[in-house]
């Protein structure tokens, strides 16, 4: 008797993203059927993301298992390819998949996987020059940046484990002077300039579920957004923050923040700037830097609880 594969997965988790959980097994075991195959791969730092899924067409989907650096990395590779990806939230802050909203426990995840429907929206790409004189290319899925944003990732690096998302506000504490440049953008035709202590680039705006860092922010227009930090001390953003927490998307204060809107931006730091996508610092990267909207470049798989339900189609 010669065994029918009904759904064919190609799993690639990274074991040590965030509070470094075994849930991505208990989502295998409640994946498979009879005649189902799950192959999984384990990525970590040192791996190229392309060539964990080079043979991605071969299956019926992907799930990405990990952090939202992992999880960009992942969707990038995927981009050019017709086949959906299912994000499984298994890093610290999960800003990916608190926007998507599915449910996140591993069975309703498998459910998701097998029943769901699919969605396309934007994704963002970001390049920039390495210290080799090499461009390197990522993608990223909520936010990038230069600055403050990046300062805090690395400094929040070792206290994820112990602390989780609280390691962000820990690191902040420890770095309220972060030191200002002379920002030059290039936002599609327009050229900018100001003085700040960061610039952060944003696919989707929303952290925590609650609080939008750009206001408005959505992966559907085909548009990155792009806020230029004008404050001089990371205190000087607390106002702001406490405010657009509790406003939950409405009325936002804006002090000490400029929004532009664009297809395209490239950005220079005069003194140069550390960089950072979806939380992952970018050893050895230093700003200029340029990101790009890929529309429709995340092929993603919800479920009736995400509020992009409305938008998908049967995968």
């Amino acid at each position: 008797m010669r065994l029918v594969l009904t759904m064919r997965t190609l799993i690639i988790h990274n074991p040590m993203s965030g509070l470094r959980t075994d849930d991505i097994f208990a989502f295998q075991r409640a994946l498979l059927e009879p005649g189902d195959e799950a192959v999984m791969r384990i990525t970590d730092p040192a791996t190229n993301p392309a060539l964990l899924v080079q043979d991605a067409s071969e299956f019926d989907a992907v799930v990405a298992s990990g952090g939202d650096g992992t999880l960009a990395d992942i969707a990038y590779a995927l981009h050019t390819l017709d086949i959906p990806l299912l994000v499984f939230p298994s890093g610290t802050a999960n800003l990916l998949a608190n926007n998507i909203g599915n449910a996140i426990e591993p069975l309703a995840l498998a459910n998701t996987l097998r029943h769901g429907q699919r969605v396309d929206i934007d994704m963002c790409e970001f390049r920039y020059t390495d210290e080799n004189g090499t461009e390197q290319k990522h993608g990223f899925l909520s936010m990038a940046g230069a600055g403050y944003d990046a300062s805090l990732m690395q400094g929040s690096a070792s206290l994820k484990q112990f602390f989780g998302q609280f390691s962000y506000y820990l690191a902040a504490l420890g770095n309220l002077d972060p030191g200002v440049s002379h920002l030059s953008l290039t936002v599609d035709d327009e050229q900018i300039e100001a003085d700040g202590i960061c610039v952060l680039v944003g696919n989707w705006g929303v952290v925590n579920q609650t609080m939008e860092i750009i206001p408005g922010s959505t992966p559907l227009d085909g548009l990155l957004d792009v806020a230029v930090v004008t404050a001089k001390h990371g205190v000087e953003l607390l106002p702001t923050v406490i405010t657009n927490f509790f406003a939950h998307g409405n009325d936002p204060h804006l002090e000490n923040f400029q929004i532009y809107r664009a297809h395209k931006v490239t950005v220079e730091c005069t003194p140069a700037f550390p960089l950072q996508y979806d939380g992952e610092v970018i050893v050895g990267g230093m700003s200029p830097f340029t990101a790009e909207v890929i529309p429709g470049g995340l092929h993603t798989m919800v479920d009736s609880f995400s509020p992009l339900a409305k938008l998908a189609t049967r995968a």
